[in-house]
């Protein structure tokens, strides 16, 4: 078949393909459309809206039916995200990038096993990511946004190809005004209290978020698919949690670490952690939690009948990534052959919106190690000697062109946060390199005192959350204690999380406290981190789990 070239092209095969009127009224304002009713970017966004409303219907529904089964990681994110919404979590552009580009993972990384076979399908290289700046820009200035017919066309049909889910469902409107899904794969009716018709003129909104008020209501905030807020509801909670499928609306948040982590800017290691767990394997998952378990206790908390897949290891590699560095937990978890090495670019891509990086990265890779083997074969005397350190050599240069890569990566979003931040042993590494280089002692100043100030910047905010951390849990022990429960009773999960909140709130005031700061302040403020730690020896603060 022939490229379609024009909106008016495209505009048959959307009023073929989407059977339903009313989801062609909602998406693009009226059943029978024309060209000119596709084009804009308001329409990828309703289009993408809708798609993430109805995932989170799915969800809700196969939960409270028992027929929930996201085993894969990129499916265990989605679900995570989907928990958060209503304790706390609003739906906003970013929440929605995040689960559509993990849903479009799991299709590409598991095809027909996917949980989300038949709303996403992976037929075309449009990848999620390279619409936040597009909808960010158009949903703060219609001026500044895309105009180009030919770019918005190619978004166009990225989506109404890859959103299949618009050809199989159906809006089924209640005497509220309120839709369910009948979804045909599923030969059933998927209830929805996202999703509410109202207004003068038949405009559609969906749920964002809601909030506890007093006398048992609860205010629900609706959006309109063009992404601007409309109104306010105020309903009974029980009507509510009846109807949306709510369960233990009291609990604290379900925190996504990972996902947190871009607000403290480590972008970058938000987005390698990710691509790793997604790509390692059960026996390289045991091989790491022999290795690093000891070490880092708390990360991992097996407890009492957990096996390995109880841990949240989203969790686990963004913590690892951060304490030992990239380079060294890369080394560690590449297999010679390079299929991670592989898997793990092919994914980075994706979360990039960078097509053609991997193969760019293996070429690199390819040319650096055929040098290096070079050298290597030129000067060795002993045969088997080199051939033994050959899986070293392969890892060392796989890592490197992963982080290299990156680096080129973050280079290009163009972002003020867009450092890469590495390990304190790699910094040390760095500052023995800065002495040792036939530079000035000028030269050599300026640049340790660049790395120190950067350093400080980095562990001050991290050592601030990590003793917020370890307050948190002994609140939470003391809190327990108090009423007469058995500590080894405590609910691990729920202390995490509410230690992991703990975390972030300390280490994001602290970061935006020492900002500003010169190297010799940022001296200061860490010479007084350690002294109160020092003083404290003994006291509360004590990093341990015991």
């Amino acid at each position: 078949m022939n490229k379609k070239t024009t909106f008016s092209a495209w505009s048959k095969d959307v009023n073929i393909k989407i059977k339903d009127p009313v989801l062609k009224e909602l998406l693009f304002g009226i059943d029978e459309v024309e060209g000119s009713d596709i084009k804009g970017i308001g329409v990828l966004y309703k289009m993408m809206t809708f798609t993430f409303m109805f995932a989170y219907a799915k969800y809700k529904y196969d939960r409270d039916n028992k027929r929930l089964h996201a085993d894969t990681p990129n499916a265990k994110r989605v679900i995570d995200a989907f928990e958060c919404i209503y304790n706390g979590e609003d739906v906003g552009l970013d929440l929605i990038i995040y689960v559509l580009t993990e849903i479009q993972l799991d299709v590409i990384s598991v095809g027909e096993r996917s949980y989300f076979k038949g709303i996403f399908e992976n037929k075309n290289k449009l990848q999620m990511p390279v619409l936040r700046s597009v909808i960010g820009t158009w949903l703060q200035s219609i001026k500044r946004a895309e105009q180009r017919d030919d770019v918005l066309l190619g978004y166009f049909e990225g989506l109404f190809e890859n959103f299949a889910l618009l050809r199989n469902v159906k809006l089924v409107e209640d005497e509220n005004g309120y839709f369910s899904y009948d979804y045909e794969p599923y030969g059933c009716v998927i209830p929805s209290y996202s999703l509410v018709k109202k207004g003068e003129h038949d405009n559609f909104f969906y749920l964002s978020s809601y909030e506890m008020t007093a006398n048992h209501q609860c205010k629900l905030t609706y959006y309109t698919f063009a992404g601007t807020e409309l109104f306010h509801v105020d309903v009974q909670v029980r009507d509510f949690l009846n109807n949306a499928g709510i369960r233990n609306h009291t609990s604290a948040p379900k925190s996504i670490l990972a996902k947190s982590l871009f607000s403290l800017s480590f972008q970058y290691i938000k987005n390698l952690a990710l691509a790793v767990s997604d790509t390692v394997t059960r026996e390289t998952k045991r091989k790491l939690y022999e290795h690093y378990s000891m070490k880092y206790s708390d990360i991992f908390e097996l407890g009492y009948k957990k096996n390995i897949n109880d841990i949240n290891w989203d969790n686990v590699f963004t913590i690892l990534m951060i304490e030992e560095g990239p380079s060294e937990l890369l080394e560690f978890l590449l297999d010679s052959d390079g299929f991670y090495f592989d898997k793990i670019l092919r994914n980075l891509e994706v979360r990039y919106n960078r097509i053609g990086f991997a193969n760019d990265v293996k070429e690199k890779y390819e040319e650096a190690q055929d040098m290096e083997l070079g050298m290597v074969k030129k000067y060795a005397t002993d045969n088997m000697a080199f051939v033994k350190n050959l899986d070293s050599i392969n890892k060392t240069f796989m890592a490197k062109s992963i982080i290299d890569g990156l680096a080129m990566l973050e280079s290009n979003e163009k972002r003020h946060d867009a450092h890469f931040v590495e390990s304190l042993p790699m910094r040390i590494k760095t500052l023995d390199k800065i002495i040792a280089a036939p530079d000035s002692a000028m030269s050599k100043a300026l640049k340790i005192n660049k790395v120190l100030e950067k350093t400080f910047r980095y562990i001050i905010p991290f050592y601030e959350g990590i003793i917020a951390y370890q307050l948190a849990k002994e609140d939470v022990k003391s809190e327990f204690a108090s009423v007469g429960v058995n500590l080894d009773l405590i609910d691990k999960k729920h202390q995490r999380e509410v230690c992991e909140n703990a975390f972030f709130e300390a280490a994001r005031k602290s970061r935006d406290s020492i900002i500003r700061l010169s190297l010799g302040q940022l001296v200061a403020v860490f010479r007084d981190l350690t002294k109160g730690l020092i003083d404290n020896k003994g006291g509360r603060i004590n990093i341990s789990d015991k």
